[in-house]
């Protein structure tokens, strides 16, 4: 390959994806929020660079210098005025405070450094015009306002309204993430099992050097997902560039190291993101450009739902007719086959619904989450939380509502669901720029449902990522492209 100098960008961009990525796999290997925080800091700034890398410098090179030159002398004046020293706010939070100047620095650099252009007027009008921008804008506001620390995680994206690239170049963003975050994946997960190889938890599944064995099952989950958006853009491109065999190879080799560590690690969130994923890539993915395609996607939906439903109650009745007849116990299942079985089970009640209800066999299926929603019910308020409140509710959709209230609760989910149908929309027009999107929130769908996601991890804050090409989405719908051309 040539050495040029967008090649080179390229390679600089993909390395800081890596960054990032790492970064925030990395939140779930630290016990402390500190920890935490230092890893999504470092993990913001990266998006901030790149988000400047892809957009290019507009204005004038010596009034850029100038303004970097402010940036960074304002932050220096702020932490020599705050005094911000390892001995004053300690060794581990010293340096959580300097990186979050450090990116309040790199968003006010890079702010009109993407937002000035000849056509700004343009630029904001296209922008108001589109009808996501404008959910996205009212849902977070409101989430801002009761909750003042997602303040940072706002303020990076704000940057991705006004960076101008096309459909192409942010497909070939979307595609180095894609690498980026398989590859920190690769090396994260390959360490552990170094480090680690025989660390499990009590129920069997393998949680290595990670804190919490359903979100190493998510980030696994997002290792495959990665997989499937590769093959979604090597089939659709498949008439117009033959795939290589060593991409084929390498690309089934990637599979089955992803699947194999989800089938160590398991967990109902990944499974149930898994399939979602998959019946996203299935039904929206192809066949846009067919006759009767939204009648076959019902059609293949409602079937393909229709057997795995059937199959996962015949298997349960079979398991629990085989526990009661003493052939087979509880002890000799895996642990996802246990709640599959005692979803037919006829045994006390362990939670709040009555025994063999169909709601106490999903309470069994869900180990109890069911019960655990219910009786957070009455700790739901109509805006904001009450004092003390009990976060551990095993959804992020619960959370919203207990954290923020029943309305603003209601309008984060309603967002999540009105990214849900715009991505959908679009990847049956087959833009390129919707598969990432598509897939990713398909997956972190399932995985909201069963488990708490945190804003500063891959599935909350990257998923805000990829609400960009949907916000510039004008009217509902592409025209053209769904970002204008430079």
């Amino acid at each position: 390959m040539k050495i040029t100098l967008e090649n080179v960008k390229r390679a600089v961009i993909l390395a800081l994806m890596f960054i990032m990525s790492f970064n925030l796999i990395n939140v779930h290997e630290r016990f402390y929020q500190t920890g935490k925080d230092i890893c999504f800091y470092s993990a913001a700034i990266a998006l901030t660079v790149i988000l400047v890398l892809v957009n290019g410098i507009h204005i004038k090179k010596p009034l850029a210098i100038v303004w970097f030159v402010v940036c960074a002398a304002c932050a220096v004046a702020y932490i020599l005025i705050k005094n911000v020293r390892p001995s004053t706010y300690g060794a581990v939070y010293f340096k959580v405070v300097i990186l979050r100047v450090a990116l309040w620095a790199a968003v006010a650099f890079a702010l009109p450094i993407v937002s000035i252009s000849r056509d700004f007027i343009g630029n904001v009008k296209r922008l108001i015009k589109a009808p996501f921008f404008w959910i996205t804008a009212i849902v977070f506001g409101t989430v801002v306002a009761l909750e003042r620390e997602f303040i940072p995680f706002i303020c990076p994206l704000v940057l991705l309204l006004f960076i101008r690239v096309n459909s192409e170049k942010l497909t070939e963003l979307f595609d180095s993430f894609a690498l980026a975050y398989y590859l920190a994946f690769f090396a994260k997960f390959t360490k552990s099992l170094v480090v680690k190889p025989f660390e499990y938890d009590i129920t069997g599944r393998y949680i290595g050097l990670f804190l919490n064995n359903s979100k190493l099952g998510a980030l696994c989950g997002a290792a495959i997902v990665c997989v499937l958006y590769f093959a979604v853009r090597i089939w659709w491109t498949r008439k117009e560039v033959k795939p290589r065999a060593w991409k084929l190879i390498l690309l089934a080799l990637m599979f089955v190291y992803a699947f194999a560590a989800f089938a160590m690690v398991r967990g109902r969130a990944g499974e149930l993101g898994i399939v979602l994923a998959v019946f996203a890539m299935i039904i929206f993915l192809h066949g846009s450009e067919k006759k009767h395609a939204t009648l076959v996607r019902i059609i293949v939906t409602a079937g393909v739902a229709v057997i795995i439903l059937g199959s996962g109650i015949i298997t349960a009745n079979i398991l629990q007719s085989r526990i009661q007849s003493g052939k087979l116990k509880y002890e000799d299942l895996s642990y996802t086959m246990i709640h599959i079985a005692r979803f037919a089970g006829k045994e006390e009640s362990r939670g709040l619904f009555k025994a063999g209800t169909m709601a106490n066999a999903l309470d069994e299926l869900s180990a109890q989450r069911l019960s655990t929603w219910k009786e957070l019910g009455s700790q739901i308020i109509p805006v904001g939380h009450i004092p003390d409140a009990d976060t551990a509710t095993h959804s992020t959709y619960v959370y919203w509502l207990v954290e923020y209230g029943l309305f603003p609760g209601l309008l984060v989910i309603g967002w999540f669901v009105t990214f849900i149908v715009f991505a959908g929309i679009l990847a049956t027009r087959k833009e390129k720029a919707a598969i990432m999107p598509l897939l990713w929130v398909c997956f972190y769908a399932g995985v909201f449902l069963t488990s708490n996601e945190y804003w500063n991890a891959p599935g909350g804050f990257l998923l805000l990522v990829f609400a960009y090409p949907l916000i510039r989405c004008f009217k509902g719908k592409a025209e053209n492209e769904i970002i204008e051309n430079r």
